[in-house]
């Protein structure tokens, strides 16, 4: 009863309230409510109201607890989703002497992976993933000044399009993909989502042998990538097709003469070993 009535006053506007914390009825109610209200800020707070499911220490994985203090902050903050405090973390870790390209490679990408892991086994919901996404993409940002001093005599960049096929409007997967990408020096197009066949094709025609990348979430727009292929196989586009997405396997991606990626850092092992095939050809 007391549960109900916190959900009916905070919908009338309640601000403050005398509970009891060590009711778990109440407490779940109150931390539900917030997350509703504001899923990307009380994400965290609701996901550790479960103690027994989702401890509020982190297990840190093996090599990371060998980690300088500076790198610890900004895995966890990308972990955790700390949007709000990434930049000061990055600029702290710069100041003590260690390279943006160790934290990519070492710390960020790492935690990423990490969040990829947890939202498999269904410890990480949406909120929480699109909140470590953006967490990260704004450590990238803060790095992104650093990293381009050391590749801007980079000429020969290999190009990887990315777009999210017609009629699907999920990318988050894409955007963290596109993160991994850049900041592996590959040169990204983005086109975003919901794009269609024809403008893919039109992007790939301004570049030498680009890897096409592509990525769709549902069964129904999955199938939008066989266009793709097919009007590139059409007007003669010299390509690379690199699919991905929840709904993509192996299988489906070998039907339509494309390669499968299952994550940022897969995708870019599979663009390196493309690309040095051709070289020592």
């Amino acid at each position: 009863l007391n549960a109900a009535c916190l959900v009916l006053a905070e919908y009338n506007g309640l601000k403050m309230v005398i509970a009891n914390p060590t009711s778990d009825t109440v407490m779940d109610m109150a931390n539900a409510v917030a997350l509703l209200k504001n899923p990307y800020k009380d994400a965290k707070k609701f996901r550790h109201s479960d103690k027994s499911s989702y401890p509020m220490t982190y297990e840190l994985p093996g090599k990371i607890k060998h980690f300088t203090p500076e790198q610890k902050k900004i895995y966890v903050a990308v972990l955790e989703g700390r949007k709000e405090e990434i930049e000061e973390e990055i600029k702290k870790a710069l100041r003590s002497g260690i390279s943006p390209y160790n934290l990519i490679d070492e710390v960020i990408i790492p935690a990423i992976n990490e969040v990829g892991k947890r939202f498999e086994n269904k410890e990480y919901f949406l909120p929480q993933l699109i909140s470590s996404a953006e967490t990260a993409k704004r450590a990238f940002e803060e790095l992104k000044p650093h990293i381009k001093k050391k590749r801007r005599d980079k000429k020969s960049r290999i190009v990887v399009i990315l777009a999210t096929v017609k009629g699907d409007i999920h990318d988050i997967g894409k955007n963290i993909v596109s993160l991994i990408l850049q900041n592996h020096g590959f040169g990204v197009i983005d086109l975003g989502k919901d794009v269609s066949a024809q403008r893919i094709i039109n992007e790939a025609r301004k570049h030498k042998n680009p890897v096409i990348g592509l990525s769709a979430l549902m069964t129904t727009t999955m199938v939008n990538m066989k266009e793709v292929v097919k009007k590139a196989s059409q007007q003669g586009v010299n390509c690379t097709f690199l699919v991905g997405g929840a709904v993509v396997n192996k299988s489906f991606a070998s039907s339509l003469g494309a390669r499968y990626a299952n994550d940022g850092i897969e995708a870019v092992k599979i663009i390196k070993k493309i690309y040095s095939k051709e070289k020592g050809k």
